[in-house]
């Protein structure tokens, strides 16, 4: 196989997971924020810049989304000790528990989901999805 085609492969299967496993998830926070609180409870205290880099998106609009979990008192943000100009972020005791809600929640849908499969196909998905995640770990 190409690696054409690997790339063909994944942009056609992430779209079609969002939308078979997640697409009917609604919630008050957008997609960034939300990988903003998971990214900063994995990474707690690193810098704004970090961020930015994992998600990809400008300064600009990440002290938009950042202003906004604030006002929600879902993460904090503290001036770096060492070097006044960094800001870091911080995520609340408001935000994990938040994270532990959302993630019941999405727990939840998915499996209702899932329970269109049988038990085959079950074994499969999870087989499959062991090895995607291991062989994407080598990356």
């Amino acid at each position: 196989m190409s690696r054409d085609v690997l790339i063909e492969n994944i942009l056609r299967i992430m779209p079609l997971i969002n939308r078979k496993l997640f697409k009917d998830f609604r919630h008050k926070n957008s997609i960034h924020q939300m990988q903003l609180v998971f990214l900063i409870y994995r990474n707690n205290g690193r810098p704004m810049k970090y961020f930015c880099d994992k998600l990809m998106i400008p300064k600009s609009h990440l002290s938009k989304i950042v202003n906004r979990l604030i006002e929600d008192e879902l993460i904090e943000r503290k001036t770096n000790e060492n070097d006044r100009r960094v800001i870091n972020l911080f995520i609340t005791e408001k935000g994990e528990e938040y994270l532990k809600e959302h993630k019941k929640i999405v727990q939840s849908n998915v499996k209702k989901k899932l329970e269109k499969l049988n038990d085959d196909d079950i074994m499969k998905l999870s087989k499959n999805l062991e090895e995607i995640e291991t062989i994407l770990n080598k990356l």
